[in-house]
C-alpha cells in the first residue's frame, strides 16, 4: 500500500468523522432535552426492562459513523442544510411532548399497545427527520451503500438484543464461562496478587478483594464485543471480499475474535480494579458505585473500539502482500459527487 493511499485512507476517515459530528449534533442535544423533559418534568420513563438508553449512545454514533464512511467511500456527498425537514423535524418533536405530556388521558380512550406505537413512531420519525438536516434520505438508500444499513443499525440496537439474549446466551456461557473466569482471575493476579480470588458457579463469575467485589453474567462474558467486531468485520468483508483466500479471511476473522476477547477480559479487570483504587482512596460506597456504573457501560466500548481500530489499520496495512486485485479496500470511488440536495 503506498503512502498516497494510505494518506488518501486517513483523510476519508477524517472527513466522514467530521461530517458524523455535523450531522449528529442536532439529535444529540435534541434526544438529551427531551431525554431529561421526560424523566425530570413528566416523570416517564419508556423503553425495555433491564435496559438503559445510556446503551444506545456508543454504539449508535459508531454505527452512524460507520454508515457515513461507507457512503462517502460509495457515494460522495456534500453537507446542505435541510430546511423541509428542520420544520417537519420540530412539528414531530412538539407531536411527541403532546403524546408524552399526556400520556394518561391518552391511555384512557386508547390502549397501551397503540398509545406505546403511536409514541414509537413519532420518536423514530423525528429521529430520522433530525439525521436529514444535512443531507436527504435517499443517499443512505443508493444502490452502492444501501447494504450498509441492515448492519449498521443492527449494530446500533445490539445492546437491546445482548440483554434480552439470556436463552441463547447461556447455554453458552456455561461452557465458555469457567474459561473467562480463568483467563480474568491470571490478569487479574498480575495486578494484585494473591489478594485476588476467583469462582464461576450458578452461571456467575466472582471476583473478590477485601476492598470490592464483582459478580459477571453471561451477558458480560464478551459476547458484546464478538458480536460487535463479527459486524466490522462483515463491513470490512463486503467492501472487498476479494483481497484475501477464503481460507486467510477465516483466520483474520479468528484472531479478531480472540482479540476481542482479551479486550473484554481487560474491560472486567479494569472495571473491578478501579473499584479497588475506589476503596482504597476512601469514597463513599455510593461515589463507588456510580464510579463503576459510569465506565460499565462505556468503557468496554472504548476498548473495543481501540482494539478494532488497531485491528484493521493493521489489517488494511497488511493486505498488500496478499492483493488480488488492483484496488484497496478504503480507496474512495471514482464517481461523480453528488450533491444532498
Amino acid at each position: 500500500m503506498t503512502q498516497s493511499t494510505l494518506r488518501e485512507n486517513s483523510l476519508l476517515v477524517i472527513d466522514s468523522f467530521r461530517k458524523t459530528l455535523v450531522i449528529l449534533a442536532v439529535p444529540i442535544v435534541q434526544l438529551a432535552a427531551l431525554r431529561f423533559l421526560f424523566h425530570g418534568a413528566f416523570n416517564t420513563r419508556i423503553g425495555w426492562p433491564g435496559f438503559t438508553d445510556f446503551d444506545l449512545i456508543l454504539p449508535g454514533a459508531v454505527a452512524f459513523f460507520l454508515l457515513r464512511f461507507i457512503v462517502d467511500l460509495k457515494v460522495p456527498t456534500s453537507l446542505t442544510f435541510q430546511a423541509a425537514f428542520q420544520k417537519l423535524n420540530i412539528g414531530l418533536m412538539l407531536a411527541l411532548i403532546i403524546i408524552t405530556a399526556g400520556k394518561d388521558i391518552l391511555l384512557s380512550v386508547l390502549p397501551s399497545e397503540v398509545w406505546y406505537g403511536l409514541w414509537t413512531v413519532n420518536a423514530g420519525a423525528m429521529l430520522i427527520c433530525s439525521l436529514s438536516l444535512w443531507v436527504r434520505p435517499s443517499i443512505y438508500f443508493h444502490k452502492a451503500c444501501r447494504w450498509a444499513i441492515a448492519p449498521c443499525a443492527l449494530l446500533a440496537v445490539s445492546m437491546i438484543f445482548i440483554n434480552h439474549s439470556d436463552e441463547w446466551i447461556k447455554p453458552i456461557w456455561s461452557d465458555v464461562g469457567p474459561f473467562v473466569a480463568s483467563s480474568t482471575f491470571q490478569m487479574m493476579q498480575l495486578f494484585w496478587g494473591d489478594s485476588v480470588t476467583s469462582r464461576f458457579a450458578d452461571m456467575h463469575l466472582m471476583l473478590h478483594h477485601d476492598k470490592s467485589s464483582i459478580l459477571i453474567g453471561a451477558r458480560c462474558g464478551g459476547f458484546d464485543a464478538i458480536s460487535f467486531f463479527c459486524i466490522l468485520f462483515s463491513l470490512y468483508f463486503v467492501l472487498d471480499h476479494k483481497r484475501f483466500r477464503p481460507a486467510v479471511w477465516v483466520a483474520f476473522a479468528g484472531l479478531g475474535i480472540v482479540l476481542m476477547y482479551f479486550a473484554n477480559i481487560t474491560r472486567i479487570a479494569t472495571i473491578f480494579s478501579m473499584a479497588i483504587w475506589i476503596s482504597e482512596w476512601g469514597f463513599r460506597p455510593a461515589t463507588r458505585s456510580w464510579f463503576v456504573y459510569s465506565f460499565h457501560g462505556h468503557l468496554g466500548w472504548m476498548l473495543y473500539l481501540a482494539t478494532a481500530g488497531v485491528y484493521f489499520q493493521a489489517l488494511t496495512s497488511l493486505s498488500a502482500k496478499w492483493v488480488r486485485t488492483t484496488e484497496t479496500p478504503l480507496v474512495r470511488e471514482k464517481v461523480k459527487e453528488e450533491p444532498s440536495i
